[in-house]
């Protein structure tokens, strides 16, 4: 029988953080107490907690390295996963920045509110630079849209007046279960279940660190077997390729405005996410030859990351167009929209390693 894990508890602190000088160490002793609470809550309920992270609040571009040099090296290979806020997009010499930032092991997104091809080309010509090195690529986000409080990254965002923390959830093979023994009646109960129980874990760990316990983003995001576009396509009877897949993606939405209706407390996206790189079901389709760019960017119409760890080739005026075109569903839908865009030196079929996602194919646009 599928079940669901707590996918992470995320702290978004405030500013008062970055003025300590010894930040490195604050950081990583609110990430250590906050996993044993998690380790206690755990054992206590019988549901894995997978991890813990921690959001800064933005800092202004030109303070940025200075805060990067105190923050230090080997994020990534200590364990602890922690993002340095929003960049905005026309920041000069992003690129060198945002290098920086993922060769840390770090994470931080790029806003781009504002929807024309000189910002638009900035950002591509920047995460063109930084997908020399793949893996760093998958580090950064692009928010199109106002930033969200989300314990979501690489999008992840902290207001910086108060300490919050929020919480998600793994669960797209416990709902694709509920749904095909019960329809989205028995969705919307497993929804709710799951929903509860990771409302407790996050008031537990509130409590004891003494932060605002905010609330939980049901956006329903995968990991490699755990497949959110599994769920999509049994919902919607059709393969991702296929007319019909959109409606598949609403009718999960849905069950995720109705479940956010009777348990309150919802923050973030609350939307579906179709990483590439990060569901194997995904990475099969790419393989298949049934994912294009084009068509991931038409899907954040009707869900939060269409677009999202897909490697291309490079080709700085497609990727921008690219942001551009899912900018324009976000201004529609009056949405924030993300995207995690990997340009590479090489051909559609050719695979990239991309460290803990493993080998993923090159789509072609």
């Amino acid at each position: 029988m599928a079940s669901y894990t707590i996918r992470m508890v995320t702290f978004h602190v405030e500013n008062a953080i970055k003025k300590k000088p010894r930040i490195r160490e604050e950081v990583e002793e609110l990430l250590e107490k906050t996993r044993e609470t998690l380790d206690v809550w755990s054992q206590e309920h019988d549901v894995l907690v997978e991890g813990a992270r921690l959001t800064l609040p933005d800092t202004p571009p030109g303070q940025i390295k200075e805060l990067l040099s105190r923050m230090g090296y080997g994020w990534k290979d200590d364990g602890y996963i922690v993002s340095v806020g929003h960049i905005p997009g026309e920041t000069g010499d992003l690129a060198r920045l945002l290098e920086d930032i993922a060769g840390r092991g770090l994470y931080a997104a790029i806003d781009m509110p504002q929807l024309n091809w000189s910002i638009a080309l900035h950002v591509s010509k920047a995460l063109s630079q930084l997908a020399r090195e793949p893996v760093f690529a998958t580090r950064i986000g692009v928010s199109l849209g106002s930033p969200l409080l989300t314990p979501y990254y690489p999008l992840s965002w902290s207001p910086g007046n108060a300490a919050k923390a929020t919480v998600a959830l793994t669960f797209p093979n416990y709902l694709r279960e509920a749904y095909v023994s019960g329809g989205t009646t028995g969705m919307t109960k497993a929804m709710i279940n799951a929903a509860e129980k990771a409302l407790s874990a996050l008031e537990h760990t509130s409590e004891t660190m003494e932060v605002a316990p905010t609330g939980v983003d049901l956006s329903i995001s995968p990991w490699m077997d755990e497949s959110s576009l599994g769920l999509v396509e049994t919902v919607a009877g059709v393969e991702v390729d296929e007319p019909g897949i959109a409606l598949g993606i609403r009718i999960v939405e849905d069950v995720i405005q109705e479940t956010l209706a009777r348990i309150g407390r919802g923050v973030g996206f609350n939307m579906i996410q179709l990483p590439v790189a990060e569901d194997s079901l995904m990475k099969q389709r790419a393989v298949e030859g049934k994912l294009t760019a084009k068509t991931l960017a038409r899907l954040s119409g009707v869900c939060l990351a269409g677009l999202d760890l897909a490697v291309v080739p490079k080709n700085e005026k497609r990727v921008a167009g690219l942001l551009l075109e899912v900018g324009a569903y976000a201004r529609a839908k009056g949405a924030t929209l993300g995207v995690r865009i990997i340009p590479v030196d090489a051909e559609p079929g050719d695979t990239v390693d991309l460290g803990i996602f493993g080998d993923v194919r090159v789509i072609p646009f």
